[in-house]
Parts: C-alpha cells; structure tokens; sequence
C-alpha cells in the first residue's frame, strides 16, 4: 500500500486550479463522475509526489442525449437551447463569486 494522496485538478480560465485532495481510488471515482458528460473542462490526478497520474481532455462539444441513430435538427437545437441556458447560469454564479 502506498502512503501518496492524490489531487484533482481542473484547468479552468487558462490554469490548472485543485478540486480536491483526497485517495487515488476516489480520485478516480470523481473524475469518472465528471468527465461523463459534455462539454467538460480538462482534468488530471496528481501524486502528492508530483507525478501525473492520468489526464482527462477536456471536452467542447454539447452532449444531445442522443442513445442510438442519429440527431436530428430539434435535437441539435434543443441541446444548443439547454447549453445556453446552462451558459447564463454558469455567468450568473461567476458574477456572484466576483463580487464577494
């Protein structure tokens, strides 16, 4: 068994900024978690040692909800309509953060 915590980090506004600091294994977990949906920024778990363990992409297109086939134009539209809404909210908390 090996004594290293693991850290998550996410790069968000141009740096890489922790999320957490916690075992590798709910590191992994975590990071499974987020990275299952779109769009995503990049992510990776560090060793408290320093070392990379694993890097995840980050991911810029917008998730439709799609199971099999393939989309058509309202599901694109819709999915374009949920991603601007979840944008605004997305700037509204950011507001509020900056302001405190």
């Amino acid at each position: 068994m090996n004594n290293y915590t693991c850290e998550v980090q996410t790069f968000y506004v141009g740096k890489w900024v922790r999320v957490l600091t916690e075992t590798q294994g709910f590191c992994y977990g975590y990071v499974s978690r987020v990275t299952d949906s779109a769009p995503r920024n990049a992510y990776r778990i560090l060793r408290s040692d320093g070392r990379l363990i694993q890097a995840y992409p980050a991911v810029e297109d917008v998730s439709i909800g799609l199971i099999a086939g393939q989309p058509t134009a309202e599901q694109y539209e819709s999915a374009a309509h949920r991603a601007l809404e979840k944008a605004a909210q997305i700037r509204a908390t950011d507001a509020r953060h900056q302001t405190t």
